[in-house]
């Protein structure tokens, strides 16, 4: 009896047991799976909803990316690998580079026409064909290739010191005065001619800064081409189209006249390719620019002035202004706050014109403030000294709201210069660029018995600086660390 008593305890005893181990496996088994389940459940669709929205966020900076490619590509410094149109002229020079080098004979070519005509992209161009053409056709020695720029210069004297030192001079004693290094350049240019001399090229643009009371310096640079034994083919460029008939008449009474080679302004159906074709390099399912605003940017344009840098620089402004209208995405608010906003946006997204086009619209806006001023034109036509001095007293009105003096002025301009490596000109020469610019009506300056504490004040708005110079490379960081950035 009591075997069996204990052996139906047992029994119960491994029952029970039998029975509630399952129901805690379950139930401690349940509860994590069930909360993981319900975390993958809702996990589930936060990573969806994260993934949806990752992939709007991933579209919706399509068009951003995009115009930013576009804008790079209208920027004046991106130079593509090969300019659209003026093959005549391209040909003309290239053909008299190579007759020049091909002989060994000297010579000299000026280049001219108004501004943003393609002059020297044109002979980047070449210089570019030239070198491999060399290698073709095995010339050897290999020439020389000097490129200068006149705007560089604080005095047109000073391109004697820089040819100097390029030529290879700058190892042999040299004296203080000019005229021994004239004399050391012309040795150098007409040793002896054989094949062992290698030929000289010499390009020298903005060649019009070079200009003195007296012109020497530009009669010398053309005369040198023709004495006996002469190396050089001297090629300069410059905006002047009568310079060489008008400015220096002498050069055909010395037969030392150089051939004209003139670049007319671009016709719109040229400046309508050469934005055409630059915006073709961007892959996008819709137009960066309408053609309705290419073209009407290409008409007004070339009625003015045929400056094609004028019309990539109407066209990347619009770009921006669609750009940043993108990024920032008024909110209504803002919209009702600023009507300008409103119909910005209003613009780029009407049925005609797919969200990041830029329209017709955008670009009549940039033009209206790029053709509403006269002083554009003055203020990019002026000598770069000039400029950095315009430039400076913006910067310095835009920090104080004040008048500032002409001392103060030549500090900041002195301060310019050294970040960007340049020459200072001296402060009774920087007294004479004000009163330049104050004949311009650029400036404002009352007089003062001290000359270096004369108020100086801005007589331009100061936008018309920044559109006319402010995609110069000299310029551009200096504006944009101390300038506000306009809407």
């Amino acid at each position: 009896v009591v075997v069996v008593v204990v052996v139906v305890v047992v029994v119960l005893i491994c029952f029970s047991i039998s029975t509630n181990m399952p129901s805690i496996k379950r139930k401690s088994s349940d509860t994590p799976i069930d909360s993981i389940f319900k975390k993958q459940k809702n996990g589930g669709r936060n990573v969806k909803k994260s993934n949806q929205n990752t992939a709007e966020s991933l579209e919706e900076p399509r068009a951003p990316n995009a115009l930013q490619m576009a804008s790079d590509l209208l920027h004046q410094s991106s130079v593509p690998a090969q300019i659209t149109g003026r093959e005549q002229e391209k040909e003309t020079i290239s053909t008299f580079i190579q007759t020049s080098l091909r002989t060994r004979s000297a010579g000299s070519m000026y280049i001219c026409g108004s501004p943003g005509t393609g002059k020297t992209a044109s002979l980047e161009e070449i210089h570019k064909f030239l070198l491999g053409w060399i290698k073709q056709e095995k010339i050897q020695p290999a020439p020389k290739v000097i490129k200068l720029n006149g705007m560089t210069f604080t005095e047109p004297n000073k391109v004697y010191n820089k040819l100097f030192e390029d030529l290879g001079l700058s190892k042999k004693k040299k004296t203080g005065t000019v005229k021994d290094t004239q004399t050391a350049i012309v040795k150098q240019l007409c040793r002896a001619k054989d094949k062992q001399t290698p030929m000289n090229v010499v390009v020298i643009d903005e060649m019009d800064q070079l200009m003195t009371k007296d012109q020497s310096v530009l009669y010398q640079l053309f005369e040198w081409p023709s004495l006996p034994n002469s190396s050089l083919i001297l090629i300069g460029i410059a905006n002047s189209v009568d310079m060489t008939s008008s400015i220096l008449p002498y050069l055909r009474t010395k037969r030392c006249e150089p051939i004209l080679t003139i670049y007319k302004p671009y016709e719109k159906e040229d400046i309508a390719r050469i934005i055409q074709e630059r915006l073709s390099q961007i892959k996008s399912e819709q137009p960066i620019i309408e053609p309705l605003a290419i073209e009407m940017v290409a008409r007004k344009v070339s009625k003015f002035s045929g400056d094609v840098r004028k019309a990539l620089d109407i066209c990347r402004r619009a770009i921006d202004t669609v750009s940043a209208a993108m990024r920032n995405q008024p909110t209504v608010e803002s919209m009702l706050l600023d009507d300008e906003s409103m119909s910005i946006h209003a613009s780029a997204t009407t049925p005609s014109a797919p969200v990041g086009t830029v329209t017709l619209k955008h670009v009549n806006n940039i033009m209206a403030s790029a053709f509403g001023s006269p002083h554009v034109s003055t203020i990019k036509s002026l000598p770069l000294h000039q400029q950095i001095c315009l430039c400076v007293a913006v910067v310095q009105f835009k920090q104080s709201k004040q008048l500032s003096t002409a001392a103060e002025l030549y500090t900041s301009y002195c301060c310019l210069c050294r970040r960007q490596n340049l020459p200072c000109v001296s402060m009774a020469d920087f007294q004479d660029m004000l009163q330049t610019l104050s004949h311009y009506s650029l400036l404002s300056i009352k007089q003062s018995k001290d000359a270096r504490l004369r108020k100086i004040s801005l007589a331009v708005n100061d936008t018309d600086v920044d559109f006319a110079i402010g995609d110069n490379r000299i310029f551009r960081q200096f504006l944009d660390e101390n300038l506000p950035q306009s809407a």
